[in-house]
């Protein structure tokens, strides 16, 4: 393990949250399974938004999550290190607003005087 730099109390005590099971909240954003849950209530919602579309970018994830399943060394946190760093971008699909089709319902062109109203 590389020794820091900076000789402080706080980085080793920094370095070691990760590590520790102990603090519930913390421990949770590291847990493979928190993860996991949030992917799946990510796409949960893209189907009962009716965008199905956007099912088909989950399908990486998935197969990847059944690897990890299935191999010897179920949940070993360097497995399933991609799901973390794709989280943020499952999560910005998942909240991201479909402003093009809101855009286009709101903004209604009134044929007789040729002016945009919006509703």
């Amino acid at each position: 393990m590389r020794q820091p730099r900076i000789d402080s109390q706080l980085i080793e005590r920094m370095a070691s949250i990760p590590t520790q099971r102990d603090i519930p909240v913390i421990s949770m954003a590291f847990s493979i399974g928190t993860c996991f849950w949030a992917l799946i209530i990510c796409m949960g919602y893209k189907i009962l938004q009716k965008e199905y579309k956007f099912i088909f970018l989950y399908i990486p994830i998935f197969i990847l999550w059944l690897t990890i399943i299935a191999s010897p060394v179920f949940c070993e946190f360097r497995y399933a290190y991609p799901m973390f760093m794709t989280l943020p971008v499952y999560l910005s699909f998942c909240l991201k607003n479909n402003n093009q089709k809101n855009d286009h319902n709101n903004n209604k062109i009134d044929d007789k005087n040729n002016t945009k109203k919006v509703i």
